[in-house]
């Protein structure tokens, strides 16, 4: 009788101890399989973040780049393209200086845009003041929007426009002041706007330039050009190449 108790006591023993060893395996499984989908979740997670970051960049830079220049056609339209410059000139004009100042071709384009309401500003002067903002803005480490209403107030009224930039630090002599006056009062607007264009270069010509012909400025170059890989459209087909 004592033997059967023993017999039957290892064999529950047995049975209890096969029960906890499948208890633990399963236990074991479930937690591999949590693993794994944690695992796979913070995979899925690095993905998206690798995919949406760069997609994000595209849409940003892409609706700067687009807002800048619905703004422009749209100054040329309600100012009846006063300026005599179609949009896709202006364009051209604002990437072009990219390549040789630190500001982004969309940053111009906003600064042109504005320039553009100062509707005596035509033609080659156009883009006289428009190179000499960036020189100003640079020189003066002023923002651009600030730089082109001053200019831009001094070139569309240019006798009041030199009392104007007396005042912040622009010297006109008497002899150029009364040559403004009186190109102004033969008609010859656009001469006169040289005479200030030609006082503001002796000022702060080359500045721009001069910013961007240095280490910092050829960084702030190439993140220029990067940013335009990232603009949808333009971007997108030569940063596949």
């Amino acid at each position: 009788v004592a033997a059967d108790k023993q017999r039957k006591s290892l064999a529950k023993q047995t049975k209890t101890q096969a029960k906890l060893a499948e208890v633990q395996e399963r236990t074991n499984k479930a937690l591999q399989r949590a693993a794994n989908l944690s695992l796979a979740a913070n995979s899925a997670n690095a993905l998206a973040a690798n995919l949406l970051g760069p997609l994000n960049r595209v849409i940003e830079a892409t609706k700067t780049q687009e807002a800048a220049e619905a703004q422009l056609e749209a100054r040329i339209i309600s100012t009846g393209g006063a300026a005599g410059l179609s949009a896709d000139e202006l364009k051209s004009m604002a990437s072009e200086l990219q390549g040789l100042t630190l500001y982004g071709d969309e940053a111009t384009i906003q600064m042109q845009s504005l320039l553009l309401t100062f509707t005596q500003i035509q033609g080659p002067v156009f883009r006289e003041a428009t190179e000499i903002i960036l020189d100003m803005s640079t020189a003066l480490g002023t923002d651009l929007k600030g730089a082109s209403i001053q200019v831009g107030k001094a070139l569309n009224d240019p006798i009041k426009g030199v009392s104007a930039l007396t005042k912040v630090g622009v010297s006109f002599t008497q002899s150029q002041k009364d040559m403004i006056a009186s190109l102004v009062k033969t008609g010859d607007v656009a001469e006169a706007q040289r005479v200030i264009l030609a006082e503001l270069r002796v000022e702060f010509g080359g500045a721009a330039e001069a910013a961007a012909d240095t280490f910092g400025g050829a960084m702030v170059q190439l993140q220029n050009v990067v940013g335009d890989l990232f603009e949808a459209g333009s971007g997108l087909p030569a940063a596949k190449i």
